[in-house]
């Protein structure tokens, strides 16, 4: 490829949290500095990448402006590519931190509200039957994976009774969600948030769980303060719900809980599916915990008792931002001091060394001297002999130097037709693989993108 020299890559691999046949590789490849597209895959040849594809490709026929666009997917040599077209922009991390005032933080909140208004503006009318159906087959997978005593199933089954009871003469609808709505999985651009990462896609008669992600896995802004920030201003109540339990004005109301209960049973079952085997221990003593905490505030064994005061919720925002950079920047100087002193005692050693050595050098050479002039004074046959001695040590050194230099030469020729011999045996297959490659879809798609 004439600009194969211009082309880069740079790959990103899925935490260690992950099992081995679910861990990923996501590939960014630039030209330049451009990036042209992404190239996602597993570890193991895993065909589920093949159905993310198609998931995805479903739900950007219905919201093309909302969600990054996937361009084909590939077996290439076992292993399923997909590749998609990079949405170029800020992450919605990094674009928040830049926008901390009250407005812009309100803006920033708004700008996902109603990213979420039109998701739900291509909403299908479903019924309570498959809501009940989505449930059950959550619950029973979950009570399959994680030992329960009789007094938690008795919990959840209540906790079940209950959110049914709110849902049951409603209208059920049902849309695409990528099962991920947190904010490392937004990215702003031309001012309007598009959401990435597919693979837990799926379609759902609760997508208004997508709040309780976005709290729950916000470790950017303190939901507090986003609290005080909104209170009664959005009418969505599954964001003020969400809101409620993963902040600091949780309350003891039995459907809240329920919902919550249900959220974390199904991303139980989420990250179950991906977890390493050390990940999903720890995952199940976390749900021990929170299933005791729930069903103490289902009891109403913990009282909560907190009035919104948005000038204490933002000061503590502030405060804890200010406190994080001044530790950022004392560590990093701290770093700088540490690495300073490091390659100080690192030159101090060389010289010492360096030293040592000079010293061991002319005492050895005051010895040698001595010696001689000692000859010198006993014999000139002596020195004599003394010098034909270190000649022919000298000649015998040189002659051992020249014998290794030529065994080491002859077994380096000898490796040398080793390795092009087994290159020989080898070529027809390194032919057939580069041809497999070169007659791909993704390579053609690489060579027609760099033409045009």
């Amino acid at each position: 490829m004439s600009n194969s020299e211009d082309i880069a890559f740079l790959a990103i691999s899925s935490g260690n949290y992950r099992s081995p046949y679910k861990g990923r590789l996501v590939v960014l490849v630039f030209q330049q500095t451009k990036l042209i597209f992404i190239m996602k895959f597993y570890k193991s040849n895993n065909i589920d990448i093949l159905q993310e594809f198609q998931t995805q490709k479903l739900f950007n026929a219905i919201y093309p402006e909302l969600i990054s666009k996937p361009i084909l997917c590939e077996k290439i040599n076992e292993f399923y590519i997909l590749v998609e077209k990079p949405v170029i922009g800020k992450n919605f991390k990094k674009y928040f931190f830049e926008h901390l005032d009250r407005n812009s933080t309100k803006n920033s909140i708004k700008l996902i509200l109603n990213f979420y208004k039109k998701l739900n503006s291509q909403l299908e009318q479903s019924n309570f039957l498959n809501m009940s159906n989505e449930i059950t087959s959550i619950f029973e997978n979950f009570i399959r994976n994680y030992p329960l005593e009789k007094h938690e199933i008795n919990f959840i089954y209540e906790c079940k009774s209950i959110f049914y009871e709110y849902f049951k003469d409603k209208v059920v609808f049902q849309r695409y969600s990528n099962n991920d709505f947190i904010f490392k999985n937004f990215i702003i651009s031309n001012k309007q948030p598009i959401l990435v990462d597919f693979e837990f896609t799926k379609k759902t008669t609760l997508y208004f769980f997508e709040w309780f992600q976005f709290f729950k896995y916000n470790w950017s802004l303190s939901n507090d303060y986003i609290h005080d920030l909104f209170l009664s201003e959005i009418e969505d109540p599954f964001f003020h719900l969400a809101l409620h339990e993963f902040s600091k004005y949780k309350q003891n109301d039995k459907f809240s809980i329920s919902c919550r209960l249900i959220f974390e049973i199904c991303e139980f079952e989420k990250k179950l599916s991906v977890f390493s085997n050390g990940s999903k221990q720890i995952l199940k003593k976390d749900m021990r915990i929170l299933l005791n905490d729930l069903k103490l505030r289902f009891n109403n064994q913990v009282n909560f008792n907190l009035i919104s005061d948005l000038s204490k919720t933002e000061k503590k925002l502030f405060d804890i931002t200010y406190e994080k950079l001044t530790n950022y920047k004392k560590t990093f100087e701290l770093n700088s001091l540490k690495n300073s002193i490091n390659d100080k005692d690192f030159v101090i050693d060389g010289l010492e060394k360096s030293l040592n050595e000079t010293n061991l050098f002319l005492e050895n050479a005051i010895k040698e001297k001595d010696k001689i002039i000692l000859g010198h004074e006993d014999s000139i046959n002596e020195q004599q002999q003394y010098i034909e001695k270190i000649i022919r040590e000298k000649n015998e050194y040189i002659e051992k130097i020249i014998r290794e230099k030529n065994e080491y030469i002859e077994k380096i020729i000898r490796e040398k037709d080793r390795i092009i011999l087994g290159h020989e045996i080898s070529i027809e297959k390194l032919n057939k693989h580069i041809s497999s490659i070169n007659n791909s879809k993704i390579w053609k798609f690489i060579q027609f993108f760099l033409r045009h």
